[in-house]
C-alpha cells in the first residue's frame, strides 16, 4: 500500500518511514471506528477499506501544511482544517460492526 500512497501523494520531503506512520494512523482511526473492541486480527478488517484507508492517510498527510486550512489566525494561533469534515466523509464509506453485550448464545435447550 506504501507504493500506492507515494503515487497518489508525491512530496520529496516524506520518508517511507513517515508514509508507513500516516498508514498506520489512518488504519487505526478506521479499526477505531469499524470495531474498536474487535478481537479479529486488524490487517484482515483493513482488507476490505484499503482505499479509505489511503484516502485517510492522504487528509492526514495535506493536514501537515496549509493546504487543507479552513481558517487561521495568526497572533492566538488558531487554526481549523476542511481535513476533519473530509475524514468523516472518508468514514461513510467504512460500516461499523454491531454486537449486542451482554447476550450470550447457549445451544443446551
Amino acid at each position: 500500500m506504501l507504493d500506492k500512497l507515494k503515487i497518489l501523494y508525491k512530496d520529496d520531503d516524506t520518508s517511507d518511514e513517515e508514509y508507513e506512520l500516516y498508514l498506520e494512523m489512518a488504519g487505526s482511526e478506521i479499526i477505531s471506528y469499524l470495531d474498536p473492541l474487535s478481537t479479529q486480527n486488524k490487517d484482515m478488517l483493513l482488507i476490505q477499506y484499503e482505499m479509505q484507508q489511503l484516502k485517510l492517510a492522504i487528509a492526514l498527510l495535506s493536514r501537515r501544511g496549509a493546504e487543507s486550512q479552513q481558517s487561521h489566525n495568526e497572533n492566538s494561533i488558531s487554526r481549523s482544517y476542511i481535513v476533519d469534515l473530509l475524514s468523516k466523509d472518508i468514514l461513510k464509506g467504512v460500516s461499523p460492526y454491531g454486537r449486542l453485550l451482554g447476550m450470550t448464545h447457549d445451544n443446551t435447550n
